[in-house]
């Protein structure tokens, strides 16, 4: 999770991004359409809810990302888990990272969020 509660992701608690909420969440559902097994069950202004299927036994791991406004700029919250079994053997840890890259390497327009 990155969030106020960090867990598992390096103790990060927030991604924050100079650009609108739109665009950031645009390139959002961009990186979790490019992903395998997925799909979205939830958009909502500022967030989306997804699940996630392993590629072996098709078990469902929860994805939430959640954007906000904060002093103009975009804040990404990010709430990955399994809803099944004791441990995911770091799959969780590792798609939130992943998604941390991206969403840290991507370029999008600087702008405020309002």
């Amino acid at each position: 999770m990155i969030g106020p509660n960090s867990y598992r992701s390096d103790n990060l608690t927030e991604l924050r991004i100079n650009s609108s909420l739109e665009e950031v969440m645009a390139e959002v559902g961009i990186w979790l359409d490019s992903q395998s097994g997925t799909d979205v069950i939830g958009e909502w202004p500022g967030q989306t809810h997804s699940v996630f299927r392993t590629l072996m036994f098709r078990f469902p791991d929860d994805f939430v990302v959640r954007g906000f406004c904060d002093n103009g700029d975009t804040v990404l919250h990010i709430y990955s888990k399994s809803r099944l079994g004791v441990s995911d053997l770091g799959v969780n840890k590792a798609r939130v990272l992943s998604f941390n890259d991206y969403m840290s390497n991507i370029e999008m327009a600087t702008s405020e969020c309002t």
